[in-house]
């Protein structure tokens, strides 16, 4: 049932950032998004690190 969810919602967060191109591997697209998401969180904590904690 999670997993059935969790692909449900990848393919609705696909179709809203590309309504134009199908994919099939939804669970391939929300993996890929995750990578992307905690990259972009270690960089916020590496600079707010280097900065003091001050980086808004």
């Amino acid at each position: 049932m999670r997993d059935a969810a969790l692909e449900e919602a990848a393919q609705a967060a696909y179709l809203r950032l590309h309504p134009n191109n199908e994919r099939s591997d939804w669970t391939e697209f929300a993996h890929d998004q995750a990578k992307d998401a905690k990259a972009a969180a270690d960089a916020i904590r590496a600079l707010k690190s280097t900065n003091g904690g001050d980086a808004k």
